[in-house]
């Protein structure tokens, strides 16, 4: 099974949306929405629609970037909004090595009777004083970030309830950066976790553990697209620039010229089989019609989970 970390921004949230039945469909997909904006309505909306699809989802109660860090008031209004919305959503925790007890008393009090996960964001110090969230009967997963957690600890957890999240999206400083080299590895995971008896995988989709507020000006355009490589089935990504400015150029007309690169690597791996995110991609370069890097961005994502659900169900 696949588990997707994605922030409540705007445009992943729309990914999801989109991709709602999809998700509910397959049986193969849990995405992880991490709340990072305490405007409510976009996040709100979105597990509404999952909700209404009987798409699975869990929400990070303890969100570790983005506007709730220092706001448990509005915080704790979410969560209270998402319990009225209905008995899909589950919650997690994210815990540290200083997480205290009284933090994950004060989770489980918000969690209610949702099921309910934790994240391991480094090794618990204490393995034995989670024992009362594990040994309850609405635990679902563990939910490990490998890159700060050590294999001999997540051996301490059951294998059949744990998940390994591997960001493994090359994050550069610009994205003229993605030209050398545009088009790598990026996974195997799918591949591999039921060898190690996992229950799942996960990851960061293309955008990677990275996480910025707000925009900047466009200077180039960079469309990732991700795909199976044959004849291993190794998942690569493919960065499609379009002309690399040292000015900031209307970002409609940066997309365009990305796009012209894109829609034949679309068609050679024929693509629109199963993703209706490159369907997207065809019909925007078709039309020629304006529109923002944070649509690409949702189009990528939903491509990504498409790609997914097409590899794990087929």
């Amino acid at each position: 099974m696949y588990f997707p970390i994605l922030r409540g921004k705007q445009y992943e949230l729309l990914a999801l949306r989109e991709c709602k039945q999809k998700i509910s469909d397959s049986g193969a997909i849990t995405p992880i929405i991490e709340p990072v904006n305490t405007s409510v309505r976009d996040i709100l909306k979105c597990i509404e629609k999952l909700s209404d699809a009987n798409a699975p989802h869990i929400v990070l109660c303890n969100p570790q970037v983005g506007s709730y860090v220092r706001d448990r008031r509005s915080l704790e209004y979410l969560i209270g909004k998402i319990h009225s919305l209905g008995d899909v959503t589950k919650f997690a925790y994210a815990i540290h090595d200083e997480t205290t007890s009284n933090e994950l008393d004060y989770f489980k009090s918000l969690a209610g009777d949702k099921r309910i996960s934790l994240i391991h964001h480094s090794t618990y110090s204490d393995v034995q004083e989670l024992s009362s969230i594990i040994n309850s009967e609405f635990f679902d997963f563990h939910v490990f970030i490998k890159q700060s957690t050590s294999r001999h600890y997540r051996n301490q957890f059951l294998k059949e309830k744990s998940v390994v999240i591997q960001d493994s999206f090359r994050k550069v400083q610009r994205n003229a950066d993605y030209a050398n080299p545009d088009t790598e590895f990026l996974s195997d995971q799918h591949l591999t976790y039921q060898e190690d008896n996992l229950l799942g995988f996960g990851d960061y989709s293309i955008i990677g553990d990275y996480f910025k507020p707000g925009g900047g000006q466009a200077h180039v355009a960079a469309i990732h697209l991700v795909y199976e490589k044959p004849p291993l089935g190794e998942i690569w990504v493919k960065h499609f620039l379009s002309e690399i400015y040292d000015y900031p150029n209307p970002p409609a007309e940066l997309i365009s010229e990305a796009l012209t690169e894109t829609i034949p690597f679309i068609r050679e791996h024929e693509m629109t089989n199963y993703s209706s995110a490159c369907q997207d991609l065809i019909d925007l370069y078709e039309t020629g019609r304006a529109t923002s890097l944070g649509w690409v961005k949702k189009v990528s994502i939903k491509h990504h989970i498409e790609l997914m659900i097409h590899l794990l169900t087929r």
